[in-house]
């Protein structure tokens, strides 16, 4: 089996899936450790049709925001099994438990991992209701300036420990946004989320909300970095990850 997505692969190991069945990964899947020492097949969005072949899988699970639509039918014609699921939203994540354990032929374990991350979830919801909201800006990109926006799975999660996302209302998941409308909007926190490799990005996008004196976010110190794979998979470790951006959201800064 070859999971084309680090998030997916995680779940399938957390609904008990033997490791050493997964034939290939895509690449930075390292959760358990012990998938990266499996072949990889590419980065998600572009995994590599010949290398995945040549791994004679009997089931690829695709991600229907991630993975290209033409590998999928590309496989199906060469008789390979694909399964596709969503994790772009919580809808999609606690369905893909379901799908997994259906296809993989462990419902009641995908059953009982369900049920423990809904738990996770509904403890980091029963804080959130002591809390007065906070308006978040979940920035994921530097150039061009991206935010997380409300139908995300970070967007959900940010709403579900009590913050208020700067950008709820787009009809977009990811936009692209402008400096201005964000200094508009005024932000009490930024948190700059992954945006690649580059640690420079993190460095710029700081140096730049320092320069803006008047901006809430930056008047009260509270322009934080989290690097988290946990955060930024839609996989078993998001409500952890949700417990990352819950103490920065949420710790008190300094005037």
């Amino acid at each position: 089996m070859v999971p084309l997505d680090p998030s997916l692969a995680e779940i399938t190991v957390r609904i008990g899936y033997p490791i050493e069945n997964i034939v290939g990964v895509s690449a930075y899947a390292n959760f358990p450790v012990e998938l990266k020492r499996k072949p990889s097949v590419g980065p998600f969005s572009r995994p590599n049709l010949e290398t995945i072949v040549a791994l004679r899988p009997d089931l690829v699970l695709a991600n229907r925001s991630g993975t290209p639509e033409v590998l999928v039918e590309r496989l199906k014609k060469l008789g390979i099994r694909v399964v596709t699921v969503g994790t772009e939203n919580l809808l999609g994540l606690r369905e893909a438990y379901t799908l997994l354990g259906a296809a993989l032929d462990r419902p009641t374990e995908a059953r009982a991992a369900l049920a423990e991350f809904d738990s996770e979830i509904e403890k980091l919801r029963a804080r959130a209701k002591a809390r007065a909201p906070r308006k978040v800006l979940l920035q994921v990109g530097e150039d061009p300036l991206v935010a997380a926006a409300g139908g995300t799975f970070l967007g959900e999660g940010l709403v579900l420990i009590g913050g208020t996302n700067l950008y709820s209302d787009t009809g977009q998941t990811y936009p692209r946004v402008s400096v201005e409308d964000i200094l508009r909007k005024d932000p009490d926190t930024i948190v700059l989320l992954g945006m690649g490799e580059d640690g420079n990005a993190f460095s710029r996008a700081e140096k730049r909300w320092r320069a803006y004196p008047s901006l809430a976010a930056t008047r009260f110190l509270r322009v934080f970095t989290l690097r988290s794979d946990s955060l930024l998979r839609p996989g078993p470790r998001f409500p952890s990850g949700l417990a990352e951006l819950e103490r920065l959201v949420y710790s008190e800064g300094k005037p």
